[in-house]
């Protein structure tokens, strides 16, 4: 790794004058940046009691009571989490293609994440397995 240091373009000198410590690969020691200080700079999120209570009715759960250290708790992090949902939605992504894992299968009615070594006439039939054992359970 110190031959390829060496050999690559960024010098030790450039290494050296940065505000952080780095190993001899030239990466930082500790962590540059934190989700929480990027996060700081959006504004925080509140989420009404009404809207926790109606996510416990969906998930058939029992909400904690309102004002108690389990709510607060529990309302707290849901508001991070919308903060940082909201944050990653403000993401410029002009120009950049989608992910696509060299295991999707492309098929006449789109794509699907099956395992390497599917089929689309093997996933036609998973797809039609799945419809008729829906069907029936209606």
């Amino acid at each position: 790794m110190a031959s390829l240091l060496r050999s690559s373009c960024i010098s030790r000198r450039v290494l050296s004058s940065l505000s952080h410590s780095v190993d001899a690969a030239g990466i930082p020691s500790r962590p540059t940046w934190s989700v929480n200080e990027l996060l700081a700079s959006y504004p925080r999120p509140t989420l009404p009691p009404s809207a926790l209570k109606r996510l416990h009715d969906l998930s058939a759960l029992v909400p904690p009571e309102e004002n108690s250290p389990e709510y607060i708790k529990l309302k707290t992090e849901l508001e991070e989490l919308i903060r940082l949902v909201e944050a990653v939605k403000l993401v410029d992504t002009t120009g950049v293609r989608p992910y696509r894992p060299a295991n999707v299968i492309s098929t006449s009615s789109g794509t699907s994440n099956a395992p390497t070594g599917f089929t689309s006439s093997m996933q036609t039939e998973l797809n039609e397995f799945v419809m008729l054992f829906c069907a029936s359970r209606s």
